[in-house]
């Protein structure tokens, strides 16, 4: 990453975190043969739901080809 900000150190903490508190569910990552990169997609929608008319947003953040973090979830009501 060119410019990290401190939302991305959080994100990659929280990754940590998860892993050292969850011992017996673990993380399965795959063998790379290069450089581990981690990748992060975010997208969201505006007022996609069409009874509630709530925006859904959601992200998930890889480390090499393995998914490690991820969470989509609808807006709040204003």
């Amino acid at each position: 990453m060119q410019h990290p900000k401190t939302s991305h150190w959080e994100a990659a903490l929280r990754i940590v975190k998860y892993v050292k508190n969850s011992p017996g569910l673990g993380v399965l990552l795959k063998r790379e043969t290069g450089p581990l990169e981690l990748t992060g997609y975010c997208d969201s929608d505006w007022a996609s739901c069409p009874n509630t008319r709530r925006s859904v947003t959601g992200y998930i953040v890889k480390l090499g080809d393995s998914l490690i973090s991820w969470k989509s979830k609808k807006t709040a009501n204003c």
